[in-house]
């Protein structure tokens, strides 16, 4: 069965207001926060800080040209380091989850992420019991 793009970013939605929920065990759904910012940014090597409220991470940078990559056939894509930071996490996460970033066809990945944080701490999410 196909997901459709408008319903995968309202349950991806519905995902991040329950990963975010309990400020303390947020860091169980870490792998999960970090693959909706990968997918959005195109990011490597990603680490957040929800104590300073920092997401550090490795994006792709502007693609150089000129005699250095003619001359050494360098074919590597050059990435630089960055921090972003916000102010609500739950809310930085939903504005990452755009069918521009192809929400959709990564849903059944990140509907995964989320399903093994939760059940390293089921009981972080009580009300969830009933999907």
């Amino acid at each position: 069965m196909k997901t459709n793009s408008n319903e995968a970013i309202g349950d991806l939605k519905l995902l991040i207001d329950i990963s975010c929920m309990d400020l303390t065990k947020m860091s169980v759904f870490e792998n999960f926060h970090k693959k909706i910012i990968a997918l959005t940014y195109q990011a490597t090597d990603i680490e957040i800080d929800y104590a300073r409220k920092r997401i550090y991470l490795n994006v792709i940078g502007e693609e150089k040209s000129g005699d250095y990559l003619e001359k050494f056939d360098d074919y590597s894509v050059y990435r630089m380091a960055t921090n972003l930071s916000y102010t609500n996490f739950s809310d930085f996460l939903k504005v990452c989850i755009t069918d521009d970033s192809g929400v959709s066809k990564n849903f059944p990945a990140l509907k995964y992420e989320f399903f093994k944080g939760h059940s390293k701490n089921p009981k972080s999410v009580q009300t969830f019991e009933k999907a």
